[in-house]
């Protein structure tokens, strides 16, 4: 798909969400600012959970209207709390060199750390026996069951509560049931190896692959291939950026906290779309 650059990606805004660090999209305007299009990769607004959706959908709404108000192509695509958003799962750039997906796909069961994996284990497998070997061979149909997992996914409104004691109370939410930290710390630890087979299996072709989905930031090189974790602004997960302009992918921090605007920090790196080597480039 062609764009026009200056392009960025992020993920995992959460709109809608108390323990989403955007109340308000004006705390957004400076990561706006200078992109021609906008690639919100997933998870961008609750749109699932019933009591998060009106909250959601008004700030998905003010989220438009800035984007159309600058002249921002925004594309949105669909992740695990806005399957609806859109119907996009997944886009390339640059002749397929650079994919981009929210990142539950990669799993089986779509949030491996949720504390509802037993019963959705259940409803997913039921799920998983409609599809044949050879649909789930083919990206098409790993997306597709992706989607219909996606339809069976509980709610998570109590996940993050707020308040006085609100951190608290969400440090007890994620230690309960005793098993589920451990779930979570795996999934962190090994989510870029879940990229990996995901990429070889599905994106042969790209040299780089985009994704969000855990909430834990980072960038690593597999297999000829650069993955990036964009992470998130969700409680203090932090957040990363990539731009891509004049033949470059860039990553970068970005900073901010709860109801304060959010900026571009510093450059974390910088690889040359225009290169066969994964080499990073200069800055």
């Amino acid at each position: 798909m062609a764009l026009t650059e200056p392009i960025r990606v992020f993920s995992d805004l959460h709109l809608g969400h108390p323990g989403s660090r955007i109340t308000h999209i004006s705390q957004l305007e400076p990561l706006l600012e200078g992109a021609a299009t906008v690639v919100l990769n997933g998870d961008t607004a609750e749109l699932k959970h019933s009591k998060l959706i009106p909250q959601g959908r008004a700030l998905l709404a003010d989220l438009k209207d800035l984007a159309l108000q600058r002249g921002i192509q925004v594309t949105y695509l669909t992740g695990n709390h806005d399957p609806t958003i859109s119907d996009v799962d997944h886009m390339t750039l640059r002749d397929g060199a650079v994919s981009i997906l929210h990142g539950d796909a990669f799993f089986r069961y779509l949030s491996p750390w949720s504390r509802k994996l037993k019963t959705m284990k259940i409803a997913m497998d039921l799920i998983h026996t409609d599809f044949s070997n050879e649909e789930l061979d083919q990206l098409g149909g790993r997306l597709e069951y992706a989607r219909r997992c996606r339809e069976v996914t509980p709610g998570y409104e109590n996940e993050f509560q707020s308040g006085p004691l609100g951190p608290l109370r969400t440090l007890i939410s994620f230690a309960w049931p005793p098993h589920r930290p451990w779930n979570i710390l795996k999934v962190w630890l090994t989510a870029q190896e879940d990229a990996d087979r995901f990429a070889r299996r599905y994106l042969e072709d790209s040299r780089f692959l985009l994704f969000g989905h855990t909430h834990r930031p980072g960038h690593w090189e597999r297999n000829g291939r650069v993955l990036i974790n964009t992470g998130g602004f969700l409680s203090r997960a932090p957040a990363r950026l990539v731009e891509i302009s004049e033949g470059s992918l860039h990553l970068f921090e970005v900073t901010g906290s709860k109801n304060r605007t959010h900026r571009l920090g510093d450059r974390v790196s910088t690889w040359s779309l225009d290169s066969d080597t994964l080499q990073p480039a200069p800055a």
